[in-house]
């Protein structure tokens, strides 16, 4: 038996009020204050890097070339799984 995924466990028929809304919803969410502007900047760095790494034309400097076919294969609109920065 797998372990219930935390969007699984919120009823979509309550407003919570916060972050849970977004993440009933969409099954993702944006909580705020987790992490240092610093931090944020550092880890988005790092994925700019990791998707100009694949040699498929993405430039984090050349918003042209922010396209589907200058990404790798992504889940669900531009989301990558069991990826760690």
């Amino acid at each position: 038996m797998t372990a219930p995924q935390l969007a699984d466990l919120l009823d979509p028929t309550v407003q919570y009020g916060d972050f849970r809304d977004q993440l009933a919803r969409e099954g993702w969410c944006v909580v705020p204050g987790v992490l240092s502007k610093e931090r944020c900047d550092e880890v988005i760095s790092q994925m700019q890097g990791w998707l100009e790494s694949f040699g498929l034309g993405y430039d984090r400097n050349d918003p042209s070339t922010w396209k589907e076919e200058k990404l790798p294969i992504s889940y669900r609109g531009g989301l990558y799984n069991q990826v760690c920065l």
